[in-house]
């Protein structure tokens, strides 16, 4: 599936620092993630009689300033509790937090020797993450491109950016539906969107 190989790419590619130790088949470098492409547009009817319809993806309207403050809010929230859960060694939170296995199973490996991988614990005053597009904001989906830097807590790590996709849980109060490539595809992303079944556990 086109998701699954992206998700796997990108976590490759986000914890190069947990990887270089951890026991995986073959070694070839990530792959470059697809570039996003376009939304298309509906083009104009050949004649009056055969009107044609197009299916768009969501359209992307620019929220107000105080929502977007929120998101963002939201979405490093989120992040720096993942990058708390591995480093305080908890695989119960870590399978809390994360809604898709192929994002939890590397970190649950580093999490069993997380001293290894982190040079300090991670907090608000050595974490950043900045909101660079909100892709999608609806109740029960959260989507956005974000860039975050790890690098004063983890080692070797590095800036990256990706398409972080939320799920609101009410015993806490979002979950990370999946954590995808920077390009990934529209069409990629709304799949994870449109999941209703979201009670995977590890």
């Amino acid at each position: 599936m086109n998701r699954t190989a992206a998700a796997i790419g990108f976590v490759a590619v986000l914890l190069a620092a947990l990887i270089t130790v951890l026991v995986i088949d073959g070694g070839d470098d990530p792959v470059a993630a697809p570039t996003t492409t376009a939304p298309p547009t509906s083009s104009a009817p050949q004649s009056t009689t055969s009107p044609t319809t197009t299916t768009t993806p969501p359209t992307t309207t620019a929220p107000p300033a105080d929502r977007e403050a929120e998101i963002e809010e939201i979405m490093t929230f989120v992040e720096l509790r993942m990058w708390q859960a591995v480093e305080a060694g908890d695989i119960e939170l870590l399978g809390t937090l994360l809604g898709d296995p192929f994002n939890y199973e590397p970190l649950a490996e580093a999490a069993g020797d997380s001293g290894r991988y982190f040079s300090q614990s991670p907090s608000t005053s050595n974490f950043e993450l900045r909101v660079d597009e909100i892709l999608l904001d609806r109740e029960d989906c959260l989507v956005a491109r974000v860039t975050e830097d790890p690098r004063p807590f983890l080692v070797d790590g590095q800036v990256d950016t990706l398409i972080a996709v939320l799920w609101p849980r009410l015993e806490i109060d979002w979950r990370t539906g999946s954590r995808l490539g920077g390009g990934t595809p529209t069409s990629e992303w709304m799949q994870v969107c449109d999941i209703t079944d979201r009670d995977w556990s590890p």
